[in-house]
């Protein structure tokens, strides 16, 4: 009862973190494309815009790549507590200086702010491990699916309300990041009352000046985790490819409007918690290497599916696959890797999968940024390569499982 509860605590931070990302997360495109009421100067070509807003994602995610280990590590050696609290109050300044952009027109305090709560940004990467600290491998995947869960309830309400936040004339892009900034305070109160710390303070963990790369060598030196590094590296590269970019398309072929992709990103949340409704039946008929494996072959079809769709109505029919494919790929991909860490490496191994993950999230949107200058379909159809060389890279890694096993 105590981890269930801690899970559901857990669940919550993890709620309020990713409603205050999806309330901020839809405006980042028409703050780049508008040319009347964005943040980039008037005289600002489609392209350059296109290219600056996937700079912009891919600057979170790049900062993350250096932060996230080391918060892991610290996590390991201090405890999961204090180093959440870290995080947490690091979202509060990215916020802060977001609103400051939006307010002076400054450019460049939205890209610090991204870059400072991504360096110590790693909200999720220790939750994960505070889920690993209390879950055996059984039932991991489906408390790594919480996190999925998590993103897709606040995916469902944060844009419905968000759209219509930012509605008017000029829109009000500022109001979304104010509630980010209140929802950020209130997670610290949460976690301050109610996280229980789940790993004592160990002195194992040594921090040195190049801890860093000492410890992502010690982790891809074990041949398991090693291959499920480069499984997850190509779906989330895939994956981010495709999704960071598709807003961005559908206010290009559809003129979608702040209020209508508020709905479009509920539709996706609502996709997105089905996914883990339908994971606990899946996990009793197929084994978790069959559903990633289908999966992961699966969306890597059905991407580019969308680039056919003629109306809005369409997107919507293909969209849920896409959803659900992804919502089985990541809790699973999340749990391979934390079956076969150490169970004093587990903050510092799953630092660096979310660490390599980020990789995938700075690399995606620079390189869907950058081919939308020259096609608008090319990100879907590289994002639907990527995701299938993933897929062939973790049927390798079962090959090699299977033939380890036989000794």
């Amino acid at each position: 009862m105590a981890k269930s509860r801690i899970s559901w605590i857990i669940f919550i931070i993890l709620f309020v973190d990713l409603l205050g990302f999806s309330f901020v997360f839809p405006q980042y495109a028409p703050l780049f494309l508008d040319k009347a009421h964005g943040l980039l100067p008037f005289h600002y070509s489609v392209a350059m815009r296109r290219l600056l807003h996937g700079f912009l994602i891919a600057s979170y995610p790049l900062s993350q790549c250096i932060g996230i280990p080391l918060m892991g590590a610290l996590s390991d050696r201090y405890g999961r507590k204090p180093l959440l609290l870290i995080s947490l109050a690091s979202n509060t300044l990215g916020y802060s200086l977001c609103l400051y952009s939006i307010a002076t027109h400054m450019v460049s305090f939205f890209f610090v702010g991204h870059i400072i709560a991504g360096l110590t940004g790693a909200t999720l990467s220790i939750t994960q491990s505070a889920i690993a600290d209390v879950s055996d491998d059984d039932s991991k995947p489906r408390r790594f699916g919480l996190i999925f869960l998590a993103l897709g309830v606040g995916a469902i309400i944060a844009p419905l309300i968000g759209g219509h936040l930012v509605a008017g004339s000029p829109p009000l892009y500022a109001i979304p990041f104010r509630f980010a900034l209140g929802l950020a305070f209130f997670n610290i109160f949460i976690t301050l009352l109610f996280f229980s710390e789940t790993r004592q303070r160990s002195d194992n963990t040594s921090i040195t000046p190049f801890f860093e790369v000492h410890h992502i060598f010690n982790a891809f030196k074990i041949p398991k985790i090693r291959m499920m590094f480069v499984v997850a590296f190509f779906f989330s590269i895939g994956w981010n490819c495709f999704i960071k970019f598709f807003h961005v398309f559908l206010i290009d072929k559809f003129a979608i409007t702040s209020i209508g992709a508020g709905r479009f990103f509920a539709y996706f949340g609502l996709w997105m918690i089905v996914s883990q409704i339908i994971i606990k039946p899946l996990s009793k008929r197929w084994m978790p290497q069959q559903t990633m494996a289908a999966s992961a072959f699966s969306l890597a079809l059905c991407i580019p599916l969308l680039l056919m769709a003629k109306s809005i109505a369409i997107i919507f029919a293909i969209f849920p696959a896409i959803i659900v494919l992804q919502g089985l790929i990541y809790p699973n991909t999340i749990a391979f890797i934390s079956n076969n860490a150490p169970s004093d490496m587990q903050g510092n191994v799953l630092g660096i999968a979310q660490s390599i993950q980020a990789l995938g999230k700075s690399f995606g949107p620079a390189i869907a940024g950058a081919l939308s200058v020259y096609n608008t379909s090319l990100p879907f159809m590289v994002a639907s390569i990527l995701v299938f060389a993933g897929g062939v890279v973790f049927m390798k890694y079962l090959q090699k499982q299977e033939a380890f096993s036989r000794g």
